[in-house]
């Protein structure tokens, strides 16, 4: 596996934000594990969950109001990264800090910016607020933990053909066959799959008569580096998609390491095709499909592979992997970018350290 295989500089889902409160929550996000925790205010504070006097992670802590004491030694620290208190320290305290992360709330989600914290710009944000809108529905809280590099969920992704195998209710070989358009921008990749006079899914029979003939479309677009919306529907042949089935699936992927990725989804349709109960169905038909279906085959993919990157093996590469391969190689330029600026800026000594250790002249 490349020894640098994410983009740093970039907003993350940290978590839902049902899932951050008061109590003390850590996740590993890039290789780095961080704790989060709802200050008084209520806003949402990240900091690296390690001690830098014996390493203790700090989740195995207490709050002491907007602070956090570590388990270990007693020492403390306020949501900027400073030690502000230290028991064992004999009346002095250390001047040490640890990271703190930018983080913001939005669209339900906790974001989390894992680079330099003066290039946050809360503007580079997935834009998900389709999945807000008024006459919309949206069952959301979806997450999964996947035992694979994020890069080959991305590919599971951008290449649904694989549904035709490995979602037997939600595709069919119709899916083989789909027209492709794929178009990008300096920071996007989109898949649109159109499949018009296919044979209905078995998920939609419903809604049609078994065997019946649709119009299908499945487009897949993701903002670089990992989060992506799903836009599906199914009408009639020749009909209008004003008249469609219609809805809208994220598919958020956060990195944890190498070989391993958070997973969080969720799906929402128009108010007027969907009750509440519909969609909590559908749903669990993602849970399903992502747990017992594509989760088994792309771990098994990642143990195959093992830590070797997917492109120096030398893959056969088929029509339908033009997205993903588009997709892998704007984000090698984009990583390759980062690096070549944060080489420059430590040449003149721009850059900071993440964690002042504790030295013998290191007390206040």
């Amino acid at each position: 596996m490349a020894a640098h295989n994410f983009l740093k500089n970039s907003w993350y889902v940290a978590g839902w934000s049902v899932e951050v409160t008061k109590s003390l929550f850590s996740r590993t996000i890039l290789g780095e594990s961080i704790l989060f925790f709802r200050k008084e205010d209520g806003q949402v504070a990240a900091l690296a969950n390690r001690c830098p006097h014996r390493f203790a992670p700090l989740d195995m802590g207490t709050r002491e109001g907007d602070s956090v004491r570590c388990g270990y030694h007693g020492l403390t620290f306020d949501t900027e990264g400073r030690c502000i208190a230290a028991p064992t320290a004999r009346g002095r305290v250390p001047d040490a800090t640890i990271r703190t992360f930018p983080c913001e709330e939005r669209h339900g989600l906790v974001w989390v910016w894992m680079g330099e914290p003066h290039r946050a710009d809360v503007t580079r944000i997935a834009d998900l607020s389709e999945f807000e809108a008024p006459d919309v529905r949206h069952a959301s809280g979806g997450y999964l933990h996947c035992a694979v590099n994020y890069q080959l969920l991305i590919d599971n992704l951008l290449d649904l053909s694989h549904a035709a195998f490995v979602h037997p209710i939600f595709g069919n070989m119709s899916m083989c066959e789909a027209e492709l358009t794929i178009k990008t921008t300096p920071d996007t990749v989109r898949v649109d799959r159109w499949m018009p006079g296919c044979e209905v899914p078995l998920y939609l029979t419903g809604l049609f008569q078994p065997g019946s003939q649709v119009d299908h479309w499945l487009d897949m677009l993701l903002y670089q580096p990992t989060n992506m919306i799903l836009y599906f529907g199914v009408a009639a042949p020749g009909g209008s998609r004003k008249d469609a089935i219609t809805g809208l699936a994220s598919h958020l992927l956060t990195p944890e390491s190498e070989t391993s990725t958070h997973y969080f989804y969720s799906i929402a349709q128009p108010r007027h095709l969907a009750t509440d109960a519909d969609l909590q169905i559908a749903h669990e038909a993602q849970r399903t499909a992502f747990t017992l279906e594509d989760k088994p085959i792309v771990e098994a993919c990642q143990r195959m592979m093992g830590t070797t990157d997917l492109m120096s093996l030398n893959p056969i590469i088929l029509p339908d992997d033009s997205g993903a391969v588009r997709a892998r190689r704007m984000l090698a330029r984009m990583v390759r970018r980062e690096m070549t600026n944060a080489g420059r800026a430590t040449d003149d000594g721009d850059a900071t350290p993440e964690t002042s250790q504790i030295g013998e002249d290191s007390f206040a």
